[in-house]
Formats: C-alpha cells, sequence, structure tokens
C-alpha cells in the first residue's frame, strides 16, 4: 500500500438520498436489508446500522438519486490527501466549464 492509497483509512460517514418513493425506501432499507428506523417523517427518513445514528438519510425530493455523501477520515495525513483530490478534481471540472465550445456538437468544432 503506498502513501497515498486510502484503502482502510476513510469510512462512510452518511449517504444522502433524494427521493419520492418514501414508502418503497422504508420496505426496503428497514425491511429489506433489516437497518433500524431511527426517525419518520413526512418528508425524512433516517435510518441506523451501527452507533451512529444516522448512516442513511432518504428526504423527500425530486432526483431519485443519491444527494450526498459524508465520509470519515481519522488520520489528519490522510484527510488532508483526499481534501487535495477533491480540490483538483473541482479545478479540472471548472477548467472543462471555461471551455469555449464545450457545449457545441462534435461536427460543430
Amino acid at each position: 500500500m503506498s502513501e497515498h492509497d486510502l484503502f482502510g483509512s476513510i469510512s462512510m460517514g452518511y449517504l444522502l438520498i433524494e427521493s419520492e418513493r418514501m414508502e418503497d425506501w422504508k420496505r426496503f432499507l428497514h425491511k429489506g436489508i433489516g437497518l433500524h428506523l431511527e426517525s419518520e417523517g413526512d418528508n425524512l427518513l433516517t435510518f441506523r446500522m451501527d452507533t451512529h445514528r444516522s448512516r442513511i438519510i432518504v428526504r423527500r425530493g425530486p432526483a431519485e438519486d443519491v444527494a450526498a455523501v459524508g465520509w470519515q477520515v481519522e488520520d489528519p495525513s490522510k484527510r488532508q490527501i483526499l481534501m487535495q483530490r477533491l480540490l483538483d478534481s473541482m479545478n479540472q471540472m471548472l477548467a472543462w466549464l471555461a471551455l469555449p465550445n464545450r457545449w457545441q456538437q462534435p461536427d460543430k468544432m
């Protein structure tokens, strides 16, 4: 394992899902997988799978997709590597967005 390998250094803090299908998620996560239903409201479900209160959160909304993922990184040096990678990725995306012809069809470029 190299010094830049983060395997084993990161764990999932939480997963936020946005969906209008609240009952389907409740059935799948609680009855299907067996997660503990920590809290239930009209617009929010939270599920527990370990000592953390809300590992999986389902929020009512139109996306029908993962809205956010939270990560836990205890080692400060590993956290710095992860933050640098995220910043590098954001800079690459911003550079791509700045390209003048990025929205044109390939045959018109």
